[in-house]
């Protein structure tokens, strides 16, 4: 049985995500949904129970998730142990509720069939003298408030970084909001576990085979020292998993290609985050490679009519 299983990482929009679930809908397709802890899951429950015939799941091991923190990554791993129990041949899909199919289903099925074994993954070598690399890597996270961006990095007093006008200032800016209580995590000079020699990084968003999940499991289960330093590490879900795929690979855990990502996205130029796609981006989402099956970001409150436009040509 070739099954396509989404996992979902829910923040927002009940609306949105029944529409998503909807468009998604198969034979032999699954859902399995984590709704963050800090909303109320009962709505979103409510607007899927209108839907027949869709077999999705909400995942009771809920996570809040702070944005830039190790909890979007606890949370996926929920979702694929959940996966690991009830499916064993086909695709794992992460998607969250901003995004959304620009290909029919049975297109889906079919690219994934005919590329099967392939990880759909964006990984690139990350330098150990960049600056990403130091700020994901050295520094501790710190959120001054619920507010999303609202933090400070700060690197141990261990490292020269430490030691400079920026880094003092985020230190006060902690201390000012009452952070004190976790400084102390600074005192301790982060390391790396050193059987990982390289770090690989990439885009949040991942379609892999359910064996190859499986095996991220696994190397989690035996491996908990990469697992606790990561707990550490700023925006870590993109790159807890390329760095163990690239490893995994390395050791000949896993036979896979690494294919390219197969969820669009359009990016202004010194942007961290994706634009918003509106009904003016369809003519380009309709004339994309037949690789691209996803596409994000989506929000309906912005721009509803972008959805019909696509639904017209799946």
């Amino acid at each position: 049985m070739f099954d396509i299983v989404y996992i979902i990482l829910v923040f927002e929009n009940p609306n949105q995500i029944k529409k998503l679930v909807s468009s998604l809908n198969a034979e032999n397709v699954f859902f399995y949904l984590h709704v963050d802890k800090k909303i109320d899951q009962l709505v979103f429950e409510k607007s899927l129970s209108s839907l027949l015939n869709v077999n999705y799941h909400f995942i009771e091991d809920r996570n809040e998730i702070s944005w830039g923190d190790n909890m979007m990554v606890k949370s996926i791993l929920n979702l694929i142990k959940i996966v690991n129990l009830n499916h064993k041949n086909g695709y794992c899909i992460l998607l969250s509720n901003n995004d959304y199919p620009i290909k029919s289903n049975s297109s889906i099925r079919n690219y994934l069939l005919s590329n099967y074994g392939n990880s759909f993954i964006s990984m690139a070598e990350l330098p150990a003298k960049s600056y990403i690399y130091q700020q994901r890597l050295t520094y501790y996270k710190f959120d001054l408030s619920k507010n999303k961006k609202d933090l400070v990095l700060i690197p141990s007093i261990w490292d020269k970084s430490f030691y400079t006008i920026k880094s003092f200032r985020s230190l006060f800016r902690a201390l000012n909001s009452l952070q004190y209580k976790k400084l102390y995590k600074i005192l301790v000079k982060r390391k790396h576990p050193k059987f990982i020699d390289k770090i690989f990084w990439g885009s949040s968003y991942w379609a892999l085979p359910i064996q190859v999940t499986n095996q991220i499991l696994s190397f989690c289960d035996t491996n908990k020292n990469f697992v606790g330093f990561h707990k550490e590490t700023f925006i870590s879900d993109e790159l807890f998993f390329q760095t163990i795929l690239h490893h995994l690979n390395k050791i000949g855990k896993i036979d896979t290609v690494f294919d390219v990502r197969c969820t669009y996205m359009n990016f202004e130029e010194g942007n961290s985050s994706p634009d918003i796609l509106r009904s003016s981006d369809f003519e380009e989402l309709s004339l994309l490679p037949n690789r691209f099956l996803f596409a994000r970001k989506f929000d309906s409150k912005i721009d509803d009519k972008i959805f019909k436009l696509i639904d017209s040509i799946r």
